[in-house]
């Protein structure tokens, strides 16, 4: 199988949170803490012009497999991290 990262696509934003939240709740997570993480989980528009979102993609099988971001984040002392 071949695989192609790219970046992802805005269309692509409810697949990616429910992939997030699917990969969270299988660590043993109850309902609890799924809802109370349920909004940072969520890939927005916004969210992904603020960062860089990728997915690995099987070519042939017109899927998306696992996804990854990546944000700039400014830290404490006026530096930045990558986060």
């Amino acid at each position: 199988m071949d695989i192609k990262i790219r970046r992802a696509r805005r269309d692509e934003a409810g697949v990616l949170t429910e992939l997030s939240l699917r990969s969270k709740r299988s660590n043993g997570y109850g309902d609890a803490f799924m809802a109370a993480c349920r909004e940072e989980l969520t890939v927005t528009g916004a969210r992904m012009s603020q960062g860089e979102y990728w997915v690995a993609e099987a070519q042939g099988a017109g899927r998306s497999l696992p996804y990854m971001t990546m944000v700039t984040m400014a830290v404490e002392g006026g530096g930045r991290d990558r986060g």
